[in-house]
């Protein structure tokens, strides 16, 4: 539980709460295609609320490609295309999301595993100047240990820097796998804003995926 605590650490360092927080929702959908093997292919796609989950604030959705480089270590590469709705005036706007990296198997224990990531993306919109964002995360996930367990606990910290600003995201909750093939999760994530007020986000998904297994990819 030690380690547990420390994943804890960056996000609390740069989590700054103001006086008004935000409650949103966060609604994934992925289908996971494996059309050779050590390489898979995510068609992903999510939808976001804010102000209190009444709005609607962002709709995406596009390919993530994950190839298995070695037994530890998974390359990622991906596109989003973003409709996002500005608060107050709740005007539309667009923005391309073009994103790399990779994931590592940090540690195997029976009861649990560590992986790390660390990404790369690019902003690209006609409402604001292209910009590049970093992401570093760690994420702890139950492992079944082939014993059948279909819920189990995740954990995940990131620290994230987008132009000269840093701050950090902190997820918890619990994945349910219903039968093979299907993956779903319910989780609390708290995310602050490097422009305006952090948010409290419940967050529901659910993956459909071939039976081979790859190192789990969580965004």
């Amino acid at each position: 539980m030690r380690g547990l605590f420390c994943l804890l650490l960056p996000v609390l360092a740069f989590a700054n709460p103001p006086l008004t927080d935000d409650a949103e929702s966060l609604h994934i959908v992925n289908l996971n295609l494996d059309f050779k093997p050590g390489w898979t292919l995510q068609l992903h796609s999510r939808v976001r609320t804010f102000e209190n989950m009444s709005s609607f604030n962002q709709f995406r959705a596009g390919p993530i490609l994950m190839v298995q480089l070695k037994p530890k270590l998974l390359g990622l590469a991906g596109y989003y295309f973003i409709d996002q709705n500005r608060r107050v005036v709740y005007q539309d706007f667009h923005v391309h999301r073009v994103w790399m990296g990779a994931q590592v198997r940090a540690v195997s224990r029976p009861m649990w595993t560590m992986d790390a990531r660390s990404i790369t993306e690019r902003f690209i919109s006609s409402e604001f100047a292209d910009y590049f964002r970093f992401r570093n995360r760690l994420m702890v996930n139950g492992n079944g240990n082939g014993n059948g367990k279909k819920w189990l606990p995740f954990i995940s910290a990131e620290v994230l820097r987008q132009q000269t600003i840093w701050y950090g995201r902190f997820t918890v909750g619990m994945q349910y796998r219903p039968r093979r093939g299907v993956l779903t999760s319910l989780g609390y994530e708290y995310r602050p804003s490097p422009i305006g007020s952090p948010s409290h986000i419940l967050a529901t998904m659910i993956q459909f995926e071939r039976l081979r297994r790859i190192p789990p990819h969580i965004d």
